[in-house]
Order: structure tokens, then sequence, then C-alpha cells
């Protein structure tokens, strides 16, 4: 994976810009395997919630995403899932989090809107064009009765939670086709 960042330089926010640099990082980064797919991930919901208002904003500095990340692999559970401090879904310690519920005999995904912390970018954006998601306000009563979830992130592309604090999800179907078909969509 190529990573570009592209800064201003030294100085405070706002100062002039005398010395923009660009670095460039290759990391080795790799996609899941079909059988991950199916063994999807194990999430948790962090207690403690975030208190600000940049957590989804995309920048260089990820340390408070990292912390939560951490803390959730050292529990072992793959990834977090964070909540403001009024209550309200922002998203995963590093992807977005896309929640099916059912409502009305039917089975739809939501996502967080990006005021509260969903983050734009490549992998929601073919989430978007390849299903029908309503944006929305959503507390943990709403991931706890989740029919469904995925995270999704530049690094895993849509990956299936299996279990929310270590319980079975009642059903991946949802979650595994849309992940499945990103896999196919991308030749990976």
């Amino acid at each position: 994976m190529l990573r570009i960042f592209l800064t201003a330089g030294d100085g405070v926010p706002c100062s002039p810009i005398k010395s923009p640099e660009c670095y460039l990082l290759w990391e080795p980064a790799f996609f899941p395997t079909e059988s991950d797919i199916i063994r999807g991930y194990q999430v948790t919901t962090d207690t403690e919630p975030f208190f600000g208002d940049v957590w989804g904003e995309k920048s260089g500095n990820y340390a408070s995403h990292l912390k939560r990340f951490a803390a959730a692999r050292i529990k072992g559970f793959d990834e977090g899932i964070i909540f403001d401090a009024k209550g309200y879904l922002l998203s995963c310690c590093m992807g977005n989090l896309i929640v099916w519920i059912k409502k009305r005999g039917e089975v739809l995904p939501f996502i967080p809107p990006e005021s509260r912390g969903a983050r734009s970018g490549a992998v929601l954006d073919w989430v978007q064009k390849k299903i029908i998601v309503t944006e929305g306000d959503l507390r943990l009563s709403d991931i706890r009765r989740a029919v469904a979830l995925a995270v999704t992130n530049s690094r895993l592309g849509v990956m299936p939670v299996s279990m929310l604090d270590g319980v079975v999800l009642r059903d991946h179907t949802q979650s595994r086709q849309l992940a499945l078909s990103y896999m196919k969509d991308h030749g990976l």
C-alpha cells in the first residue's frame, strides 16, 4: 500500500507555507482472503466515549484511533466501535461501520453521518454505489439489535463482523455478500 502525506511544512497552523513537503510511505498490506471473510471480525464496543469533534477527520494524526485500536486488540478483538459523548456511533477505530438493522420486515444498511465521524473514502464510495445505505444517528442499542455489521477501510475492503462483544451475530449474509462482491470487483 502506498500512502501519500502532503504537509505545509514546519510552523504553527495557519502560518505562511514556506517549505511544503510530500512523504511517500510504502507499507505491506494483505487484503483478507475468502476464508478471512467467512470467519469475520470480532469487534467490541469501546465503553469510553470520544470527547472532541474531529474523530472522522482524515489527517496524519491518528493517535486517538491507534490508542483505541490497540486497546481492542489487547482485549483479543479485531476492532473496536467508538461512540461520542452523547452516545452516538462515530465509527470503528480504523474504519467505517455498516449496520444492518431490521425495520418494517426489511433488513436495511445504515452508517453514521459524516458529521458524526463516518470517513469518506474510496471503499465507502464503492459501498454506496453498490447498495443503498442510509445515513442516520445510531446508538449502542441499534448496534446491539443489528442483524449484521461490516467494517470498511482501504486495508480491508469490506470485512463482515461475526461477533460483537463475544456474541455471534444473527445473520452475516448481507455483509458477506458485500465483502465477496468487493473482492470480485477488485480482482482479489
